[in-house]
């Protein structure tokens, strides 16, 4: 299947997430996997691979990656349930938690779309409370 021709970085309050692949193809998520800990020094922590009853069509595989000191997951997955494709998420929390994840999200070429909250103006916290 490959990569997505124009993939999506999506900024959402609880972190990021980075869409590269509307199939799940293991290939493609190799490629993923090799650029993650080549090009970013990204470690392999663990690997879960699940197949729900057997079902080829229901693929789910994990990798819990460790890249710069920060958590992130590549997501590989076939189930029609969610889906199907691959995905990298990680931390965007700090400036250098987002920093590293454009930086990441740039190598692959990807359109940002930021679905955080806009931050409250200062006064705002006056009345806030």
């Amino acid at each position: 299947m490959g990569l997505r021709s124009q993939p999506e970085s999506i900024l959402m309050p609880d972190g990021g997430t980075l869409e590269l692949s509307d199939g799940g193809d293991a290939d493609t998520a190799r490629i993923v996997l090799e650029r993650l800990t080549a090009e970013f020094r990204g470690t392999i922590m663990e690997q879960v691979y699940r197949n729900l009853m057997g079902d080829m069509e229901r693929e789910r595989e994990y990798w819990f990656l460790e890249i710069q000191g920060r958590q992130y997951i590549l997501m590989r997955c076939t189930a029609p349930e969610a889906p199907p494709g691959v995905c990298v998420m990680g931390p965007t929390k700090t400036p250098d938690d987002l920093a590293l994840f454009r930086s990441i999200a740039g190598s692959f070429g990807a359109v940002e779309q930021d679905r955080r909250p806009p931050v409250p103006p200062p006064w705002w916290r006056f009345w806030g409370k």
